[in-house]
């Protein structure tokens, strides 16, 4: 399993170097102080993406390897991740790319090259909620080895790369094992069950959306699936604008309850439901007319009939009719 490093970037000085190095640079800028091997080792980018941190966390900095992930932190929240690709110990390679620490006088020669870095917004009350700690800020460079952070990032993702994915795609690796393992199946075979967990899991995401979601797990899995990617997408397409603006009517409250919440990224959830199915693949399912705009609890209870849905208006449950919020 993948291990997780921590990289602060919160002081001035730290974020002008991020500023500098982290917007990719080309490798004919690493090209005087690596061997030819290392050249070899890293060709194939056109921007190398690359970080350093001090002498004096040479044995953290030593145990990172090809694959891991680096979480980049500023402000009280991890804002990018990427993958480990490269380091060298390099006094010199570091001279090139940023002056000496005002703190040590030092060098930031134990230096790193990242790939597949994307942004993130993982406030640092929430990194601890998941893995246990109870982090102030970060104070330097470590690594998550805490074995109970391990284990609680397992138990709830399945792995490391089941984490980032939540955080980069919006959806972990059991959930995307789900969505290609329905997929995979042929049409005829795909139950009503299947297809309300399938619209349940890709939900409020454009068919390219999808197809990211899938080529990104098959990549990480080293079993592309293409057929079974082009038939989600053909078969789910969603028209995610009309969407926005359907919950934007409704100012994303639930037409049945008018329940909704504010995110800790200031804006308010709602779900859209289908009355019938998306993956049905009708004409229509995807219209205005058969979407409301409701909250998680009252989603499930139509996905799983505890709702019926009556034209487009209306439902019932436990046998009493009510009419939906104004359309």
């Amino acid at each position: 399993m993948h291990r997780i490093f921590l990289v602060p970037r919160s002081n001035e000085t730290a974020y002008k170097n991020y500023m500098s190095s982290m917007q990719g640079k080309p490798l004919d800028d690493f090209l005087p102080y690596l061997s030819s091997s290392e050249i070899n080792d890293l060709k194939g980018s056109d921007r190398y993406f690359v970080w350093g941190t001090q002498p004096s966390l040479h044995s953290r900095w030593e145990k990172m390897g090809r694959g891991d992930y680096v979480f980049f932190y500023a402000q009280g929240r991890f804002i990018s991740v990427g993958r480990l690709r490269f380091k060298k110990y390099s006094e010199d390679l570091a001279l090139s790319l940023w002056s000496k620490s005002t703190e040590s006088g030092e060098p930031w020669s134990c230096v790193f090259f990242v790939e597949d870095v994307q942004d993130i917004n993982l406030p640092l009350l929430e990194f601890n909620d998941i893995t246990g700690y109870s982090l102030k800020a970060l104070q330097g460079f470590m690594q998550i080895s805490s074995e109970d952070a391990i284990a609680r990032i397992v138990s709830k993702y399945g792995s490391t790369d089941g984490f980032v994915a939540s955080l980069t795609l919006g959806m972990d690796d059991r959930a995307l094992s789900e969505v290609v393992t329905i997929a995979s199946k042929p049409l005829g075979d795909i139950t009503t069950e299947d297809k309300a967990k399938l619209d349940n899991l890709t939900r409020d995401r454009s068919s390219e959306e999808i197809e990211r979601l899938i080529q990104t797990y098959a990549k990480r899995q080293q079993n592309k699936t293409p057929e079974q990617i082009e038939k989600l997408t053909k078969s789910y397409r969603r028209n995610v604008s009309m969407v926005k603006i359907l919950k934007e009517k409704y100012q994303n409250k639930c037409q049945i309850c008018g329940f909704t919440f504010k995110t800790n990224r200031g804006t308010f959830y709602s779900e859209a439901a289908h009355i019938i199915p998306i993956s049905d693949a009708t004409n229509g399912v995807d219209s205005p007319d058969n979407i409301w705009i409701l909250c998680a609890n009252h989603h499930k209870m139509l996905d799983r009939g505890a709702i019926e849905a009556i034209g487009n208006t209306s439902y019932r449950q436990d046998g009493v009719v009510y009419e939906l919020n104004a359309r």
